[in-house]
């Protein structure tokens, strides 16, 4: 019997999102489009945030998930370590997981997980999971090393539609290769 999947995708939907909500969206749900067509067993955790940590579906089997529109609302500061310590936490027992992380900003507003909490969690898991961590307009090997991503599982991307529709593309085809294993 395969092991179920956990996709787990957190997208900043702070202020400085706002240009690209569109393309988030739209971009979110083509890569969810292509997981449900695949074979195999495989969940959906999706986390929005920006100042408040906002689960949208909580381990939803791939098929149950409708397409996003109004989950996604853009909105404060970006409160980072957060949104990656309070939806991880509970996967940790997991072991094939896809995590995808979307932001375009640092840290600027978190209170209950530090940086040394965040780095601690992902560097138990760094070799078990597939992580990509995505900065649009930002250093994301700077900012998603800050935390404990690898410099290899860090993508950095401008804010444009081909870009963001690129990396999209590329975590789609990653994500495909990992639930095939």
């Amino acid at each position: 019997m395969s092991k179920t999947t956990h996709i787990v995708c957190i997208l900043d939907c702070s202020g400085s999102m706002g240009s690209l909500a569109s393309e988030v969206v739209s971009n979110f749900n083509k890569f969810l489009k292509i997981q449900q067509e695949l074979p195999g067993k495989a969940k959906l955790t999706l986390v929005t945030f920006d100042d408040q940590y906002n689960l949208i579906h909580n381990k939803v089997k791939l098929s149950k998930v409708k397409p996003i529109t109004d989950e996604y609302q853009i909105g404060g500061m970006t409160a980072l370590y957060d949104a990656v310590g309070k939806t991880i936490t509970p996967m940790m027992d997991k072991e094939k997981v896809v995590l995808f992380i979307h932001t375009d900003g640092q840290e600027n507003s978190s209170i209950e997980f530090t940086n040394i909490d965040v780095t601690d969690l992902i560097k138990q898991k760094e070799d078990q999971w597939d992580i990509q961590f995505v900065g649009a307009g930002i250093d994301a090997v700077s900012v998603g090393s800050s935390i404990g991503f690898k410099v290899a599982d860090c993508v950095s991307t401008t804010r444009s539609s081909e870009d963001l529709s690129a990396t999209y593309a590329s975590f789609s085809a990653n994500t495909v290769a990992y639930r095939s294993q």
